[in-house]
């Protein structure tokens, strides 16, 4: 696991959702919507701003997805036990987990304790 970047995710995404939280309640939007539309705005606001916390962190749009999505079940789980907040708070330190994790693949077999950082690795032109 990367120290340095579970710290610059966890503080990404917290800027990046907090921000987007702050826009949201400052537009004239009405109440209603989020009632009524939250269970799909909620999610694709998270994505968003895991995309940009990927970029800033630099990580792959793969990894920041993946992350995304395995916070987000964390979160969903966590809401009806801590409240929405609390689920927030959830979502982002296990979202920065998800980050800095290194991936133990298949082929790493050979011996010794190997893994492999995908986020140094280029995709094929």
């Amino acid at each position: 696991m990367s120290v340095s970047i579970l710290w610059r995710a966890i503080l990404a995404q917290a800027i990046a959702v907090g921000a987007l939280f702050a826009l949201l309640l400052a537009l004239p939007l009405p109440a209603a919507l989020f009632r009524e539309q939250g269970a799909w705005i909620g999610p694709l606001s998270w994505l968003a701003c895991a995309l940009v916390t990927a970029r800033v962190v630099g990580l792959g749009s793969g990894r920041a997805v993946a992350a995304a999505l395995a916070s987000g079940l964390a979160a969903v789980a966590a809401g009806p036990v801590i409240g929405h907040t609390g689920a927030m708070v959830t979502g982002v330190l296990v979202f920065g987990l998800a980050c800095a994790a290194r991936v133990r693949l298949p082929s790493d077999r050979g011996g010794g304790d190997r893994t492999r950082d995908l986020r140094l690795e280029r995709p094929a032109s």
